[in-house]
């Protein structure tokens, strides 16, 4: 009865219907969760940050000295470009830093 009428009452506040305020009900113990996990993933998620931008300064210093001569240098400067591109695009997918907070 008493989460009937709570219901009722958020859901005339928030202009929810009863079903949706059950699936948000059914859906914060998964939420939770997600949430938990995403606070432990943090430390990983920080020391990733910090080793794009110690890496990404010596990649684009190692890029200008490599030059596109034939032979082992031509190949180096392409797997460091591959690499460069590979951790650039890595690091669009990491959160903001707590930094940048």
């Amino acid at each position: 009865m008493l989460k009937h009428l709570l219901n009722a009452v958020i859901g005339h506040v928030s202009g929810l219907s009863d079903a949706q305020l059950e699936q948000i009900e059914q859906a914060l113990p998964v939420t939770r969760s997600l949430i938990d996990l995403l606070i432990k993933a943090q430390p990983f998620f920080e020391q990733a940050q910090t080793l794009y931008a110690e890496a990404e300064p010596l990649m684009i210093a190692a890029d200008s000295g490599l030059k596109p001569v034939p032979g082992i240098q031509e190949r180096e400067r392409a797997a460091n470009r591959a690499r460069l591109a590979s951790l650039r695009q890595f690091a669009q997918h990491l959160p903001p830093s707590s930094a940048a907070r």
